[in-house]
């Protein structure tokens, strides 16, 4: 499970007490300083996702509502034609069988 920075605080405040030796507070501040960091970059990177998750999420939206209404934009999706192949003759049984 994933905690906060004051939550995980609060549970080495309860396991190591009061103590206030070299050794105890040379870890506290190791494991703050590396909390703050790791924290912030993982906050800023889940909020990038974010902000593009939801954009990409309002764009599907707004182009399915709008192929309801008529609005859709065609030369979107003749750019995704283009890339399909050119089609052949279609098959048949028999030309599946042949020995070419």
């Amino acid at each position: 499970m994933v905690k906060t920075k004051e939550e995980i605080m609060g549970a080495l405040r309860t396991i190591i007490g009061d103590g206030a030796d070299d050794t105890v507070l040379e870890l506290l501040e190791d494991i703050d300083d590396t909390l703050s960091v790791d924290n912030s970059a993982a906050v800023k990177e889940l909020e990038e996702w974010k902000t593009k998750y939801d954009t990409l999420d309002a764009d599907w939206r707004k182009r399915y509502r709008d192929r309801f209404y008529g609005d859709v934009d065609e030369t979107e999706d003749k750019i995704f034609e283009e890339d399909k192949p050119a089609e052949e003759s279609p098959l048949t049984y028999d030309s599946l069988f042949t020995n070419d």
